[in-house]
């Protein structure tokens, strides 16, 4: 799992994560029968997600976030579970070959994403893209500790609830 504190709060809230987070998703799992099926670890891995962005202390959720990339296996089975804008991915390697080659990497979760950007507005938030880098667009807030709208790159996260209340959500997307 990778967790990337952002804004002031930021490093607080990631530490947070790296034990509420692997715990929730432990404990979901742990209570599944022993035959885990796709959909229910995807949903054990969206309700972990969200739990615990509810209970990062609001002290730190109010002015800060953190990126939340969780790479699971079962069996046979990889599942990539991300909130945020953090690149996470598999590799494999022939040693006959020498040759790597990437398999899998999760998309980062950005406000200018159509989908993204569509849920955002939604909500009543505004994304601001840059026109000379269309692909720098954020999500526009009003952050009530620092008193000034701030501008977040994902659209998704763990935390910043005040982007929350503007459409950044904490549900991941799950592959």
């Amino acid at each position: 799992a990778i967790f990337d504190g952002h804004g002031d709060e930021g490093h607080h809230v990631s530490r947070f994560l790296q034990k509420d987070m692997v715990d929730r998703i432990s404990k979901k799992l742990s209570r599944s029968t022993h035959d885990i099926g796709s959909a229910s670890v995807e949903q054990a891995l969206k309700e972990a997600f969200i739990e615990s962005d509810r209970k990062v202390p609001e002290v730190h959720a109010m002015n800060g976030g953190s990126t939340a990339s969780v790479i699971l296996r079962i069996g046979s089975k990889i599942y990539f579970a991300n909130a945020g804008d953090s690149t996470t991915f598999v590799a494999s390697y022939n040693r006959r070959t020498g040759e790597t080659k990437v398999v899998h990497r999760n998309r980062k979760d950005k406000p200018h994403l159509s989908e993204e950007r569509a849920r955002i507005e939604a909500s009543g938030g505004k994304v601001r893209s840059p026109p000379e880098h269309p692909f720098q667009a954020r999500a526009m807030a009003y952050n009530s500790v620092r008193k000034e709208i701030v501008g977040l790159a994902m659209s998704r996260s763990i935390g910043d609830w005040e982007h929350g209340k503007v459409g950044v959500i904490a549900e991941p997307t799950v592959d």
